[in-house]
């Protein structure tokens, strides 16, 4: 077992605002809900018992996923604690927007979940999670990590800000391709045996 979920959210927009080179990241698009539907189309939350679908849901009126590889995201806290050592305290859990928080005080690489990971629900429903690759950083996110100065052109600095969160770092991409599960907070994230 990897660990267990300890955050679930869904972005409910585009969380890199303006065009082009002058793109800002603004981590308001970022909603924290009580439960999130894994089916094949990516996720959808639920809050006070509303329904919020994710910007990279297949069914978003203006969804930004590519193919199938950005439809669910998945992050764990022990990346957090070592960006936070890289950043500052203003990195907190879940700001990079991922779905999925797991609680897991060592670094998870590709090389880790190269075969997948799976979702085991409290009564004890498991599903596979397919496809992970690495959520390459941006240059917004990596920017506001370093609350490099919004309008100067980037440097060095920025260059080894995205170094640092590659490989993993600000998490994983992945897929699922089966009935829809609803996933709740205390839930396990395991590595497939």
């Amino acid at each position: 077992m990897l660990g267990r979920i300890v955050r679930l959210q869904v972005q409910t927009a585009n969380l890199k605002i303006g065009d082009g080179r002058f793109e800002r990241f603004d981590p308001s698009g970022i909603t924290v809900v009580d439960e999130l539907e894994v089916n094949d189309g990516g996720v959808r939350g639920w809050r006070n018992g509303a329904e919020l679908s994710d910007i990279h849901h297949r069914d978003h009126p203006q969804s930004k996923l590519r193919g199938t590889i950005n439809s669910i995201s998945v992050g764990f806290t022990g990346h957090y604690d070592r960006m936070r050592q890289q950043f500052g305290e203003h990195v907190i859990n879940g700001i990079a927007g991922e779905n999925i928080l797991v609680e897991h005080s060592g670094l998870v690489t590709a090389d880790d979940v190269g075969r997948g990971l799976v979702l085991e629900t409290a009564g004890g429903e498991r599903i596979g999670l397919e496809s992970v690759v690495v959520a390459k950083p941006c240059a917004p996110f990596t920017r506001w990590s370093l609350r490099f100065p919004e309008g100067e052109r980037p440097d060095r600095t920025v260059t080894e800000g995205l170094q640092f969160l590659d490989h993993g770092m600000r998490g994983f991409y992945c897929r699922y391709d089966g009935a829809p599960v609803r996933l709740r907070i205390g839930d396990a994230i395991l590595l497939p045996a």
